[in-house]
């Protein structure tokens, strides 16, 4: 991906990635370049074979994907705690 760099640093040898690292993984330095709809970048990733626009697409949708994924969890932990002995 030339002219861009992960935001954060994660270390591929330590124990794991901490949760900080783990909700950013897909934070780009400098900012992608803005699209109306983020659709375009599946659509743009598509047609010129160049993953670099996937990799925007991330970045700008990982913050509602974090969202979903901790509202599912907390969903499920709820539904954990309601439940009796399986």
């Amino acid at each position: 991906m030339t002219g861009y760099i992960p935001k954060h640093a994660v270390n591929p040898h330590g124990d794991g990635i901490i949760p900080y690292a783990a909700e950013r993984i897909f934070q780009l330095e400098p900012e992608p370049p803005a699209v109306g709809n983020l659709n375009e970048y599946i659509l743009s990733a598509l047609q010129e074979k160049n993953l670099i626009y996937f990799s925007f697409f991330l970045h700008h949708y990982e913050p509602q994907l974090n969202k979903r994924i901790k509202d599912f969890l907390g969903w499920m932990a709820a539904i954990c705690m309601t439940q009796t002995d399986l």
